[in-house]
């Protein structure tokens, strides 16, 4: 029999991101009977996002609460796109934390956990693929990927960036490129992505909508170092060819870089264009970019490996840090 061991969330969005915690507790079912309590939880897994106590948490059942509501419980930190200083959280007591940053300290865990939890919820929740991480490393036939293309380049994006901004006015000019959501929409309503309260619903829209483009962009709003967020995931999962920018450390998650356009890599938005452009004007040149495994030695990085994130997990629980 397992030991039991009980979790719950806070500081989540209410309805959302529910994938990121049957990733916690699929890793954590390897050895423990895990239990959803919100009144005397073992672990508390939280975040930063905006959230409102007043309304249900769609994981939990009950209202949401704050994690500091949880005085006597061992709390983890699941670093997100509006990341605070994980040495700050971790100095406290009965505080944890995991995240990109590659910090070096027995209380935190350097996890890329975007990466992760992309991957995972494409097959947890989107249904897209039979296995959660396999296809991360399966070969991509370029020549058969070109056929299967009927447009330029696409965007699915709710945010205003003015670098995404910029770019996307100048390389209309070139061809249109294809957009929808909050912040731009460009084409008819039978073929606009669709708004779901369920991430994966909204995360298979978005790919339908870019599986048909040769490119995509894939620009983040919150542009942090370390910090690489589930576009370049999403991307891959759409075989397009990701125009990137985000994260000037995002070959350290272990990407391949001729697989993607690093915008990280040029001086100005007309270079990234031109090189852009190279690109669609040379079926040679795209094939083989987007042939190309998707990570480094077409290994997964250690990180994907739920045996690294439970081991420091399990720390936790048997008070070894």
């Amino acid at each position: 029999m397992k030991p039991k061991i009980k979790i719950t969330r806070t500081n989540f969005p209410n309805q959302s991101m529910l994938y990121w915690m049957t990733y916690i507790t699929n890793i954590l079912e390897e050895k423990y009977e895990v239990i959803i309590d919100t009144d005397e939880p073992d672990l508390v897994f939280w975040t930063n996002i905006h959230f409102s106590t007043d309304q249900t948490d769609f994981y939990t059942n009950k209202n949401a609460r704050c994690h500091t509501s949880y005085p006597k419980a061992k709390k983890i930190y699941l670093s997100c796109e509006m990341t605070p200083s994980h040495l700050n959280i971790i100095e406290m007591e009965n505080y944890y934390a995991i995240g990109p940053e590659p910090l070096n300290h027995e209380k935190y865990l350097h996890l890329p956990i975007h990466n992760t939890t992309a991957a995972w919820g494409l097959f947890n929740e989107s249904k897209l693929f039979d296995k959660p991480y396999d296809w991360l490393t399966e070969i991509r036939n370029g020549e058969e990927i070109l056929k299967e293309k009927k447009y330029f380049c696409g965007v699915v994006q709710n945010s205003t960036v003015p670098m995404r901004q910029e770019l996307f006015e100048k390389l209309s000019k070139y061809k249109f490129v294809r957009a929808s959501g909050g912040w731009i929409t460009n084409v008819p309503s039978e073929e606009q992505t669709v708004r779901h309260i369920n991430d994966g619903e909204c995360y298979k829209s978005k790919i339908n909508f870019l599986k048909n483009c040769k490119f995509s962009f894939q620009i983040q709003s919150n542009v942090l170092r370390y910090l690489t967020v589930e576009k370049m995931i999403h991307a891959y999962a759409a075989n397009t060819i990701p125009i990137y920018f985000g994260n000037d450390k995002v070959l350290e998650d272990g990407f391949n870089p001729k697989s993607f356009i690093n915008c990280h890599d040029f001086n100005t938005v007309d270079e990234i264009v031109d090189e852009i452009i190279k690109i669609d004007k040379d079926d040679e040149l795209f094939k083989q970019m987007i042939s190309e495994p998707i990570f480094i030695k077409n290994e997964l990085p250690y990180y994907f490996n739920h045996e690294y994130v439970f081991n420091f997990l399990e720390k936790i629980i048997n008070n070894k840090i």
